[in-house]
């Protein structure tokens, strides 16, 4: 993939928004309109002059001109000798951001069609921040943005215009992930029964007999302390118990789809998760051995993203500020949470995991609880903050101020 648009913006930071929310928006504006205009066939300096009306769309003064206004830079506390240097500001930029607020006429075609770029780059991402406020997906809503008639045809075109290779090499992926053991699903679903007994889960694991030796390297192990070796599955159950059991056998089975080095940061994350899941899930009275399952594979879509030809795409806009689920919906029109949650389905997971994963990062739309768990424990650079989303999973979990159990990757 060449190199993205956005890597020739002029930086700006000076004149950038000293809020940290707004000047990540408007580095992502800036991003979006470069990568539009250079899709579109404008020149690199074009190109550039869109991207840098980007950085500079939120400035409250009136960027209609080289030098820019004394004031202004006073107001940003440079100090008087640098207001010679005020040109820094380049005027085709300028022209981009008063003709997009209405403030002059544009001096040619291009330059109305470049404000046109910016605004919808802005309308873009302003939906992207909203997306707490709505009830829909968060596919949904940019599909219905994009199908709105507010966005300029290009813009639109251009967004979509690798999904249908993307999204299909993405979903070659996640069916070639290996399924998840029967046996160990079965297992599992008896060690959270409480009437089920230890013989009936050795029945179902005796099924699988790597994951049957599983268990008994760890019950041999030094962690345990055990003076005497065990050979039976049935002594090994004995000496671990069911609860620390039940989390060896879903950690063993899920471990085999991340078995590339590549994928070793993604599995100690998803190790982490499961961790902090199990521990907060007791903490608010919920079923922990169902969120350390669900903290294991909550991001099981970002695994088929991995191992797809979608995620150099996805890790350029990544490197450009954009969380995780937002490049994943620019680069094939779709996120993890809604790949894992299709491939938990055809694994036949329980549906209050399956929705958990489903809705991980969209919590505010569902009443689950475990939804809340993993959105607490999900690492923050997955999506955009969000003070609103954050309430609605505290509430979920009745409590005041949601907890940070964050797990980074």
């Amino acid at each position: 993939m060449t190199r993205h648009p956005a890597r020739e913006i002029q930086s700006f930071e000076a004149f950038l928004p000293r809020e940290p929310g707004l000047a990540a928006h408007v580095r992502r504006v800036a991003a979006l309109a470069a990568f539009v205009a250079s899709r579109s066939g404008f020149s690199a300096p074009e190109v550039q002059a869109v991207g840098n009306s980007g950085l500079l769309h939120h400035l409250q003064a009136e960027v209609t001109g080289v030098p820019m206004a004394a004031r202004l830079l006073a107001d940003l506390g440079f100090p008087p000798q640098s207001f010679e240097s005020s040109k820094v500001v380049p005027p085709d930029a300028a022209e981009i951001v008063a003709v997009w607020r209405g403030k002059r006429k544009p001096s040619s075609p291009h330059a109305a069609e470049f404000a046109a770029i910016l605004d919808s780059a802005n309308l873009f991402d302003e939906q992207m921040e909203n997306l707490p406020y709505e009830d829909e997906s968060t596919a949904e809503s940019v599909n219905q943005l994009l199908d709105s008639g507010m966005l300029m045809p290009s813009f639109v075109r251009t967004i979509r215009s690798s999904w249908v290779v993307a999204r299909r090499n993405v979903d070659t992926a996640a069916n070639a992930l290996p399924v998840f053991p029967k046996a160990a699903m079965e297992a599992l679903r008896l060690a959270r029964d409480p009437d089920a007994g230890r013989r009936e889960i050795e029945r179902a694991l005796g099924k699988d007999p790597v994951l049957a030796g599983e268990i008994v390297m760890l019950a041999n192990s030094g962690a345990l302390g055990g003076s005497a070796a065990v050979n039976s599955l049935s002594g090994a159950l004995m000496r671990v118990g069911t609860i620390a059991a039940a989390n060896h056998i879903a950690a063993a089975a899920v471990r085999t789809c991340f078995a590339s080095v590549k994928l070793h940061d993604l599995w100690e994350h998803s190790l982490q998760a499961a961790e902090n899941a199990g521990a907060l899930a007791g903490d608010s009275n919920s079923d922990a051995g169902e969120a350390y399952l669900a903290g294991l594979v909550h991001d099981i879509g970002r695994l088929a993203f991995e191992l797809s030809d979608a995620a150099l795409g996805v890790r350029q806009w990544e490197e450009l500020g954009f969380p995780t689920i937002y490049a994943e919906m620019l680069s094939t029109g779709a996120d993890h949470t809604e790949l894992g949650a299709d491939v938990l389905e055809r694994w036949s997971f329980p549906e209050s995991i399956v929705e958990a994963v489903r809705f991980h990062h969209r919590p505010e739309l569902v009443t689950s609880k475990l939804a809340a768990v993993l959105y607490a424990v999900e690492d923050t650079n997955e999506s955009l903050p969000s003070l609103a989303r954050d309430h609605a999973a505290a509430s979920r979990l009745e409590v005041e101020e949601l907890p940070r159990a964050r797990a980074a990757v």
